[in-house]
């Protein structure tokens, strides 16, 4: 199973009706012990008095085999179906793993909800590093070879 690293922006409104959506269906749903609200317990959180920014990562997001995450991304779509305006992205591990989904509510306060910056770079710096670090390397040796 490949992990992914998952961002979900919401209003504060938005945020409310989705974790409502969530607790509601557990409580309809006592059986099954395995549901919980992925919501309460994200790797990040962001807040600011209109907008909410939530993440996860490195984290089994297959909605065929998590029934929380089933659960979060059918809260999503129910959003939607209510107005309210939301952002979720969801890059795997391989490079063409990638999920967008998004809805924009004309209400007041539902309106430009940020969008998460995604990028793929390079890390100079490890390489940099290592370069630097042979090239030590190599002028201590030839000190140590020179009479």
């Amino acid at each position: 199973m490949t992990k992914s690293d998952v961002r979900i922006v919401t209003s504060i409104n938005g945020l409310e009706k989705l974790k409502e959506y969530i607790n509601n269906y557990i409580k309809e749903h006592p059986y099954n012990r395995e549901l919980t609200n992925i919501l309460d317990n994200p790797d990040l959180k962001y807040e600011s008095n209109r907008q909410c920014y939530l993440g996860w990562n490195n984290y089994n997001w297959n909605e065929y085999s998590n029934a929380n995450v089933e659960l979060v991304m059918n809260g999503l779509f129910e959003l939607a179906d209510n107005n309210y305006s939301y952002r979720f992205y969801r890059l795997g591990e391989e490079k063409d793993e990638y999920e967008e989904y998004s809805y924009n509510s004309t209400l007041e306060g539902e309106e430009d909800l940020e969008y998460p910056n995604i990028t793929r770079q390079f890390d100079d710096r490890y390489i940099c590093d290592v370069l630097h670090r042979e090239k030590s390397n190599d002028l201590l040796s030839k000190e140590d070879f020179e009479y």
